[in-house]
């Protein structure tokens, strides 16, 4: 963290919290992801039923990471963490090409949420290190994703299992709030 940003994080200036909605469809990685970030064991990792609230310290900031289940029924849930959200983690497993277009619709909808309208966004290509997994120029195409936004965005090429990519996507996303 450099110099003037420390400057202003004791000024008050700017934020010391981070509220990360981490959401995204069954099975894509999410909570593999904040294990990886947790520094908890991915082996353990079980899919998160209705949703999971972590707080960890990174980048001289706390963040308060809420794991949002990617089962349909739950999608609902997901506003009730809007108004505390000011950063949102999308992910996909890149490797199934099949919910491309069910991911896409996700998306779009949360994309569409008033609250949510400047809050940046960090979508994380999950699963690259599987022979199956699409690019990711292949990826922001079959999700419609914009060359350019208003809302301060980055595709991050990662494997959760790996533990790669995670860490430069977390310091891009921490850099914007």
């Amino acid at each position: 963290m450099g110099f003037i940003r420390t400057l202003l994080m004791k000024l008050g200036l700017v934020k010391t919290k981070v509220g990360l909605l981490i959401v995204g469809l069954s099975n894509s990685g999410k909570s593999t992801i904040v294990a990886r970030l947790t520094k908890e064991p991915v082996e353990d990792v079980a899919p998160t039923v209705g949703f999971a609230v972590e707080t960890t310290k990174m980048e001289g900031l706390s963040v308060t990471m809420f794991d949002m289940s990617g089962n349909q029924k739950y999608f609902t849930l997901w506003q009730h963490y809007y108004k505390d959200t000011t950063a949102i983690m999308f992910v996909l497993d890149a490797a199934d090409s099949h919910r491309f277009a069910e991911a896409d619709a996700v998306l779009q909808e949360l994309l569409r949420a008033e609250q949510l309208k400047r809050v940046p966004l960090l979508f994380m290509c999950n699963k690259m290190d599987l022979v199956t997994a699409a690019q990711p120029a292949d990826v922001a195409a079959a999700l419609h994703l914009p060359a350019s936004s208003a809302r301060a965005f980055q595709l991050q090429s990662c494997s959760a299992m790996q533990g790669s990519g995670i860490k430069e996507g977390m310091q891009w996303l921490l850099e914007q709030v």
